[in-house]
């Protein structure tokens, strides 16, 4: 079989200096060489370190995201070492799996193996648990991780090994032949790549993927969004990814329609008044079109400060819902806290340039976006295998690391969402939501 039960590393953290794809504004320089140094350490410290320390700097601050529900049923992972002097390990909701933070160090029960590779199969994932020996300690086992088959196809004319042990493919078919050839672990050095190979993606930049929104009304569950493909027409907003526009463009004016009465919705950005009448009709955000200008978007019902183009708008209108408007329509939506992928699916981190109130944390560029794919889940922790980007195309390596986020109902800092809005790599500003392939 060809695996290998990953080793225990120290946390593998992303370089600020070299973004993923794509992900640096442009002008935006890079950080300098002290800053870089100094911003590795803040992630290391913030991914890979104890929610405690997340609360107690303070850094869950204004987002694009939704206050924590009150009075909700505690759902959390615990985080401490399994032995005195020990590093910390986050245990899930139900003792079914644990892991060591921003390693490759992964724990889990034969019966959570089982479970998750079902699901895996079912999404056409590519990654696949492997059940290793016993560890002391309950009834867990090592879980190794194997690659069944690179759905990922990639171009060009040799494997060469760089000199920070990684390698750039450049002369097989695909990345399987590279795993044969130098090492089954190797990852696509990229977000994106990485986690469209667990959730089963069939191309590298995602065209077949999709939005994962939930259905309101008697029948409930989930639904597609539009996949991206089909978003290439409604590309209204070049600072965020097209995901992000799904779900404002879909879902905001069915969400307003629902809650014109809400004490959080606003005249002028959510509802419109008939002169005479106390009578709040819903504003509809208009995706396709970009007013002329101030005084014909005031005929629509706008207030004059409202974003003549689609993307603004919508980000303005969800900023003008308030904590509150934002926390119901982050809930409604399934996004930032509320985002809850299952095995097979993705978490999507977008950065929103656009948004008001967007800035970058420290002077540091921001990056675009931040993929990680959900690989097990248990209760309401997911454990998810993410990879970050070196700066070049084609670079695969096994630096790849596994972590476990809880979910919006747990204690502060434990959401996905929060942790990695924390890092200031995404700048104030973010949308998280569940993308999916099947």
């Amino acid at each position: 079989m060809a695996m290998r039960e990953p080793k225990a590393q120290k946390p593998v953290v992303h370089d600020a200096s070299k973004p993923d794809r794509g992900s640096a504004m442009a002008g935006d320089p890079g950080p300098a060489p002290n800053a870089r140094l100094a911003g590795q350490r803040q992630l290391a410290e913030l991914v890979s370190g104890s929610t405690r320390q997340v609360a107690q700097r303070g850094m869950i601050s204004a987002t694009m995201s939704s206050p924590r529900m009150q009075g909700a049923v505690i759902q959390r992972y615990a985080e401490a070492p399994l032995a005195p002097g020990g590093p910390d390990y986050r245990t899930s909701q139900n003792g079914a799996i644990r892991l060591e933070p921003m390693t490759q160090n992964l724990q889990a029960t034969a019966a959570a193996i089982t479970t998750a590779n079902e699901s895996l199969t079912a999404a056409k994932s590519a990654v696949r648990l492997v059940q290793g020996a016993a560890v002391p300690g309950g009834n867990f086992r090592q879980v190794g991780i194997e690659w069944k088959e690179a759905r990922l196809k990639s171009s060009a004319s040799t494997v060469a090994n760089n000199p920070d042990g990684s390698q750039t493919v450049t002369d097989h078919a695909n990345l399987g032949a590279a795993r044969a050839a130098v090492d089954p672990l190797l990852v696509w050095a990229d977000c994106s790549k990485a986690s469209a190979e667990v959730s089963g993606s069939t191309s590298m930049d995602r065209g077949g993927d999709h939005v994962v929104m939930p259905v309101h009304g008697s029948k409930g569950g989930t639904k597609k969004g539009s996949k991206l493909d089909g978003l290439k027409a409604q590309e209204i907003d070049a600072s965020a990814t097209k995901f992000t526009n799904a779900v404002y463009i879909e879902l905001l004016d069915s969400f307003l329609k629902a809650n014109t009465a809400a004490a959080y919705a606003a005249v002028g950005y959510h509802y419109k008044t008939t002169p005479g009448s106390a009578r709040r009709t819903a504003l509809s955000l208009a995706p396709t079109k970009t007013y002329a200008s101030a005084q014909q978007a005031k005929a629509a019902g706008f207030a004059e400060d409202i974003p003549l183009t689609p993307g603004p708008r919508a980000r303005f209108i969800y900023h003008k819902l308030g904590a509150a408007g934002q926390a119901a329509f982050d809930v409604y939506a399934g996004i930032n806290h509320s985002a809850a992928p299952v095995v097979g699916q993705s978490y999507a981190m977008a950065t929103e340039h656009s948004a008001p109130g967007s800035a970058a944390v420290g002077g540091a560029a921001r990056w675009i976006y931040h993929y990680a794919g959900v690989i097990m889940v248990d209760g309401g922790d997911r454990v998810t295998l993410e990879n970050y980007a070196v700066g070049a195309k084609k670079v695969v390596n096994s630096n790849w690391v596994l972590q476990m986020y809880g979910t919006a109902a747990g204690a502060p800092g434990q959401t996905f969402h929060d942790q990695h809005l924390a890092t200031g790599t995404h700048g104030t500003r973010a949308t998280t939501l569940t993308i999916g392939n099947g």
